[in-house]
């Protein structure tokens, strides 16, 4: 991703949670800031109601940005390889899984029918 414009981002997940963060900040100025168990609200600020959306343009900036993060960041999975080497690895543990639990599965197809 840094070869691509996008410094810092090294992962899928770090590019993300850069977008969540930042769609946060426009929809829910300090959630960012608080801690996960504190709810909306909770720390006295003042938050972006539905009547009072977020500033058009600036969604409409962020939207952009994440196209584009999240097409270069798919090209990127593609060129290196990492897309197929991750599908390979949840498909062997999916077989895995599959194989350990078989009389169970069956069991409950048997019960419960295929749909």
């Amino acid at each position: 991703m840094a070869a691509a414009g996008y410094p810092g981002l090294a992962s899928s997940s770090a590019a993300q949670e850069e977008i969540t963060t930042d769609y946060l900040d426009l929809t829910d100025p300090g959630a960012a800031d608080r801690p996960e168990s504190a709810p909306a609200g909770g720390t006295g600020e003042t938050l972006v109601s539905p009547q009072t959306p977020p500033d058009p343009t600036a969604l409409r900036e962020l939207q952009t940005r994440e196209i584009a993060t999240a097409t270069t960041d798919r090209s990127c999975g593609e060129s290196s390889g990492s897309i197929e080497a991750l599908r390979t690895a949840r498909d062997g543990l999916e077989a895995d899984f599959v194989e350990r639990h078989r009389e169970t599965l069956d069991a409950l197809v048997a019960r419960y029918g295929a749909k």
